[in-house]
Order: C-alpha cells, then sequence, then structure tokens
C-alpha cells in the first residue's frame, strides 16, 4: 500500500498533502495491527503453556491415581508451596487462611 501511495505521488496522481496524510493513516493501521498481533500471540502463548500445565498436572495425577499413603516424595511432586497465614479469632472461633500452590495449576485456598 505504502509503494502505491509512493507511486501516486511520483505520477502526480495524489498532492503531497494527501500523501502525507494516507502515509500516516497508514503507519497508524500497521502499528495497530502490530499491537494487535503482539496480543494475540501473546494468548496463544499463554494458552499453550496452561495446555502444556494441564498435561503436565494429569500426568501427576494419574501416576499416584491409587494413592494409599502420602509420602513425601508425592508431596514434593504435587505442591508447589504452601503458604499459611496468621491465625485470627472470629466470635471465639479461630481462623486461618491456609493456601496450597499445585504444581502445574496454581493455588486452592481453604
Amino acid at each position: 500500500m505504502t509503494a502505491k501511495l509512493y507511486e501516486d505521488k511520483v505520477s502526480g496522481t495524489i498532492s503531497e498533502a494527501s500523501f502525507t496524510v494516507l502515509i500516516q493513516k497508514n503507519e497508524q493501521e500497521r502499528l495497530q495491527k502490530a499491537e494487535r498481533l503482539d496480543t494475540l500471540l501473546s494468548k496463544i502463548r499463554k494458552s499453550e503453556q496452561n495446555a502444556a500445565n494441564i498435561q503436565n498436572w494429569a500426568a501427576v495425577i494419574r501416576k499416584h491415581l491409587h494413592l494409599q499413603e502420602l509420602d513425601r516424595e508425592t508431596v514434593d511432586e504435587l505442591i508447589d508451596h504452601i503458604e499459611v497465614g496468621e491465625h485470627t479469632d472470629v466470635n471465639g472461633q479461630r481462623s486461618q487462611n491456609i493456601r496450597v500452590f499445585y504444581r502445574f495449576i496454581g493455588s486452592i485456598e481453604t
């Protein structure tokens, strides 16, 4: 499109002012499309990573499907880390926020 606009300018089909306006508009559209492309590619990468994480999680869960006893090795394989919040007393009841961060899938609060 830029080449065509330049040809039209050189041949005198469009004026210098029109050429400048159209080139600026063309460049603005190109930048917007480049930004949109970057956004979409980022979403694709994130979706692909999520799919890989789900596959990895499913493989680990399948391995431990008939687990009878929880041992240190299994905990290390399934759980990334655990955050234990401060305890609070609410109406005489002790309350404490615990977040378990599983490998591949993130956290679950209890």
